[in-house]
């Protein structure tokens, strides 16, 4: 399978990385700085773990032409700024799949309007990371990388090629989980993660001071439950199942639970990491899914405070202050 990675940022580097390791043809689009960085010292990625760092080596191009073939294209870039992409991906049409690996509230809509319903594969890539100059930290565990790839068609069920694509990352381990309805996986995953991203943005993009701060953390634990409750309502199907964990566990629980969740190196590096580098994708998605959310007629009191943290200059815990709560 001839495989093109679009976006050289921290998921579509580590993609890269492991896919060429496996032995699969790989080739990464990259511009600008990223792309000399990439050029002089190859992927380096580097363990949150133990320090551990890999170079791999793979094809780079700056563009992608009508006449390229491939078998798979995989958008691996913020939502938000996809949609520059579309025309050149629109243009070439010998790239029968395209799997646009991002948050997502929408379903993909403005992809599947552009390249049709039988071209678009939605998901998730389960890595987390940042990037310090040309070295990708990975967050990874005492047992290495353990991401987990969501993928499902946009049109809804299970596929050959998605069993194929699934086998491929799967033989370059990256473990893959098919969706037979992927868009409701996605706006459940934004239920959970946005309420954190905010509740970090609250203590001013300090995961540790929002893991001490108990005012930070009853905000987090109710807006995931007004989203859990908000998707419920329109008919959105929460998965995976153990999300409903966050609607039935009382709120003082949750509170305590993420005071320990939150003050990890896998929260700051792969949470906070994200959150606070990607600060734009996660506005444009919690406008998205407040949106959403508003539609349902479930009332939102966590969420409009939270929904206030997307304006940089609004902090919940000002410049000097340790905690409050």
């Amino acid at each position: 399978m001839k495989i093109l990675i679009i976006g050289a940022g921290v998921l579509g580097s580590i993609y890269a990385a492991k896919l060429s390791q496996a032995g699969r043809d790989v080739t990464l689009l990259a511009r600008g700085a990223r792309l000399a960085q990439l050029r002089e010292h190859g992927i380096v990625l580097e363990s949150s773990y133990d320090g551990a760092q890999s170079v791999a080596r793979v094809k780079l191009v700056e563009t992608l032409r009508p006449e390229d073939e491939y078998d798979l294209a995989l958008v691996m870039m913020r939502q938000n700024q996809a949609a520059s992409v579309l025309p050149m991906l629109a243009a070439n049409t010998r790239i029968p799949a395209v799997a646009f690996l991002m948050n997502n509230a929408d379903g993909g809509r403005v992809f599947r309007a552009v390249l049709g319903d039988e071209r678009v594969l939605l998901g998730f890539a389960g890595a987390g990371g940042l990037r310090r100059e040309h070295v990708v930290v990975v967050s990874t565990g005492k047992k290495g990388f353990e991401g987990l790839t969501i993928l499902g068609e946009a049109r809804g069920g299970i596929t050959p090629r998605l069993v194929e694509i699934a086998e491929v990352f799967a033989g370059s381990g990256l473990e893959a989980q098919l969706e037979t309805d992927v868009d409701a996986w996605l706006k459940s995953h934004l239920a959970i993660v946005l309420p954190l991203a905010l509740g970090i943005y609250a203590a001013n993009g300090d995961v540790y001071r929002a893991a001490r701060t108990r005012a930070v953390r009853a905000l987090m634990v109710g807006g995931i439950k007004e989203g859990i409750r908000g998707l419920k309502r329109l008919g959105v199907q929460v998965t995976p199942p153990k999300f409903h964990f966050f609607a039935a566990v009382p709120d003082a629980l949750l509170v305590w639970f993420l005071s320990r969740m939150l003050a990890t190196r896998l929260a700051e590096v792969s949470l906070a990491g994200h959150a606070n580098a990607a600060r734009d994708e996660m506005c444009y998605l919690s406008e998205q899914f407040y949106a959403l959310l508003s539609s349902s007629g479930v009332a939102l009191p966590a969420w409009e405070r939270l929904y206030a943290f997307t304006d940089e200059q609004t902090a919940l815990i000002p410049d000097g202050v340790k905690q409050i709560g």
